[in-house]
């Protein structure tokens, strides 16, 4: 993804996904979705992996950026502290 080869990290997650659904898969599946714009994807799969794992800290960071980026910095203010705490 950091290439920039954003079909193939989408690939790459929904393979690990169906093999492992894990909560770094579907914050894979989330960061290449806000990465293309999808707002509303990124947001059910960092959702998703958050409440697949209440202690996975990215998805709670991922989910903090996009409300961030969308003006909502009070919530997402509470997300990042979240994030902190939970590492």
């Amino acid at each position: 993804m950091r290439r920039g080869d954003l079909a193939s990290a989408r690939a790459s997650f929904g393979v690990a996904y169906e093999m492992a659904p894990t909560p770094a898969s579907l914050d894979g599946l989330g960061c290449v979705a806000l990465r293309t714009g999808d707002v509303k994807a990124a947001q059910r799969y960092f959702l998703s992996a958050h409440e697949a794992d209440r202690e996975y800290a990215p998805a709670l960071a991922h989910l903090a950026f996009l409300y961030e980026a969308q003006g909502f910095v009070e919530e997402a203010l509470v997300l990042y502290q979240r994030a902190l705490a939970s590492n």
